[in-house]
């Protein structure tokens, strides 16, 4: 029904809105909203407090006793996780005023709660039916009729697994990668000596071997 946490602006963001709008919520505040799920932040330190304590007892306490178990490794502190938790509950757990579950049933199936648990953005299309995301050119192959997806504005799913998907009018619209422009990476200084020394090795190579003229191979 709430989710509930500190001001950090992964969960809610300080700044004003935008022209275009694209600041107005987080990507954690969107996903709440869309799985009516209220976000309820912390006005203060002292209401964010005993979260915190839980945390820093949870960390202390479950350091300690991997240690006297002399557990290193990610499986068998998996394995023990489970006996950690149950002795945990059992010394610390404190019995609910009102035994009533409050949690909601979900409403989406798996494809939609797959789309709003991933990050959006949203591009206008031009009247190719293309738009610029992330140095990539990507253009719509939905046969439509007339002039229906122009100047529309689409949203830009990229999943967990990696994949993308573009969404308009909660229909999903095929597409095609047109381009995609190289990104320049920077010259860290202290290797710009040693490139220097192999382009002017690579050019002496190619003044010795070549009876045209010189040829420098960047």
């Amino acid at each position: 029904m709430a989710y509930y946490s500190d001001k950090h602006s992964i969960f809610r963001t300080a700044r004003e809105q935008c022209v275009d709008g694209r600041f107005i919520d987080t990507q954690l505040e969107r996903a709440l909203r869309e799985l009516r799920i209220e976000l309820i932040c912390a006005h203060s330190s002292q209401a964010k407090g005993r979260v915190e304590r839980a945390n820093k007892t949870l960390q202390d306490r479950l350091i300690k006793e991997l240690r006297l178990r002399n557990i290193s490794s990610i499986e068998a502190g998996n394995a023990y996780a489970p006996e950690f938790m149950a002795d945990y509950n059992q010394r610390f757990g404190v019995e609910p005023a009102s035994a009533e579950d409050a949690h909601l049933p979900v409403r989406h199936d798996r494809e939609t709660l797959k789309r709003i648990l991933s990050v959006h953005s949203e591009r206008k299309l031009s009247k190719n039916l293309e738009f610029h995301l992330d140095c990539c050119r990507y253009q719509i192959t939905t046969e439509t009729t007339g002039y229906r997806l122009r100047q529309k504005i689409v949203t830009i799913c990229n999943h967990v697994d990696g994949a993308t998907e573009i969404i308009c009018d909660n229909e999903p619209l095929e597409y095609k990668v047109i381009s995609q422009r190289a990104i320049k990476k920077g010259v860290v200084t202290k290797e710009v000596n040693s490139i220097m020394d192999a382009m002017l090795n690579r050019i002496k190579i190619t003044a010795n071997t070549s009876s045209v003229g010189l040829v420098a191979h960047a």
